[in-house]
């Protein structure tokens, strides 16, 4: 889906990182960010939100991670995002991007509802998009999730993902394939290249672009993994852009050969947004600016 096709849609609300710091744009860091630990309780991976790790420079956010000699631990940025500064409903949303696709990097770009400027959180479930996100190696995913916070565990919906320790915390994932519901897979080569990323969104569906081409549909009309249907994609989300590196999983626990090292960190790219634009068609849509 290429821009010009979306001739009734016009510019509201834009970020193009002309400043000098974090604190010259519309995103700030997320705070509640605890590091990550080991079976025996050692931190492996930490956020901070120092300028080793979250710079803007040259009109570019950049998102970096690097490894703590004294701590002996890993070091990542803690997550952007517009939680308290921009929320929005339905429109084109377009990101240009530079994604790192190495060992280890697990980078995504997400819009949730949970705690939205003029949100209306919902008793059941909370909203949550994958805009982009690796997998596999080369392949750009994306998808939808249901978040549910109070979970009953004789709740009668279908396969839940566990998605912590905290047994009350259940996510529900549109991982399906229809004629009008499909994934596909961007497989052109990523590393070092900057893509453009799009999110149309309108009341019936969600549709996500990679440099113009449709990447994955969710039709809206239709419910999709009991209970409580679609609605929770009807209300206003922030953005959250993370430059996470998976280096302590159960998977690698088992498997040294899987382990981040130093060397993957000093060679992996950042993570780095060029712009973010919205556009939204007039009478349609919904924009909360603080």
């Amino acid at each position: 889906m290429k821009l010009e096709d979306l001739n009734d849609y016009k510019l509201v609300w834009s970020e193009e990182f002309d400043g000098k710091s974090l604190e010259d744009t519309k995103f700030s860091l997320k705070e509640d960010t605890a590091p990550v630990k080991n079976q025996s309780g050692e931190i492996t991976y930490d956020y901070c939100g120092c300028e080793r790790v979250v710079t803007v420079k040259d009109g570019k956010l950049i998102l970096n991670c690097f490894f703590d000699k004294e701590r002996n631990c890993f070091v990542g940025p803690k997550p952007v995002e517009t939680k308290n500064s921009m929320s929005f409903k339905y429109g084109y949303l377009e990101i240009r991007a530079r994604m790192p696709f190495t060992h280890g990097a697990a980078p995504s770009m997400n819009a949730f509802a949970k705690g939205a400027l003029c949100g209306e959180e919902s008793d059941v479930y909370y909203s949550h998009m994958v805009i982009a996100t690796p997998s596999e190696g080369q392949n750009i995913t994306n998808n939808i999730i249901k978040e549910y916070e109070n979970y009953d565990e004789n709740h009668p919906f279908y396969e839940a993902a566990k998605k912590s320790v905290d047994t009350s915390y259940r996510a529900q994932f549109r991982d399906v394939t229809t004629a009008d519901c499909f994934h596909s897979r961007y497989t052109e080569p990523v590393m070092d290249d900057f893509k453009t990323y799009g999110v149309f969104w309108t009341p019936n569906v969600i549709i996500f672009t990679v440099n113009g081409y449709v990447n994955t549909r969710m039709n809206l009309t239709q419910d999709f993994l009991r209970p409580s249907g679609v609605e929770g994609f009807k209300v206003p989300h922030y953005l959250q852009f993370e430059n996470f590196l998976a280096v302590d999983t159960e998977t690698l626990t088992k498997n040294e050969g899987l382990r981040v090292t130093e060397k993957d960190v000093e060679t992996q790219c950042p993570m780095e947004i060029d712009y973010v634009r919205l556009y939204q068609k007039q009478d349609e849509g919904e924009l909360n600016i603080n």
